[in-house]
């Protein structure tokens, strides 16, 4: 846990495919099972169920998402986190979110 005004990092959002103009995209390897082109049917495929979702939601602009699923990290990994695997409308991930559960 992080203290409320401590410098402790919180989230982090590794983009994989560029959904706003100039936006900067990973190009780096990813860790295993993650790779820097998957689709949701993929993510399923190596996670499993999410333990949380969304499906796709209609945005400003006349544009959509592919919605998100969420997976609790492994506590060997860390005791108290989520990777959540952000979906464009053709469902290529097209974010990696790393957060703190709440």
């Amino acid at each position: 846990m992080c203290a409320v005004w401590s410098r402790c990092l919180e989230t982090l959002y590794i983009t994989l495919a560029r959904t706003v103009e100039g936006q900067t995209m990973y190009r780096d390897q990813l860790p295993l099972p993650q790779a820097l082109s998957m689709t949701q049917a993929d993510v399923k495929t190596s996670f499993g169920m999410p333990s949380e979702s969304k499906g796709p939601t209609s945005l400003p602009l006349n544009s959509k998402t592919g919605g998100w699923d969420a997976y609790k990290l492994d506590s060997l990994i860390h005791t108290s986190a989520k990777v959540l695997f952000k979906c464009a409308q053709d469902y290529q991930v097209s974010t990696v979110v790393f957060a703190l559960l709440d």
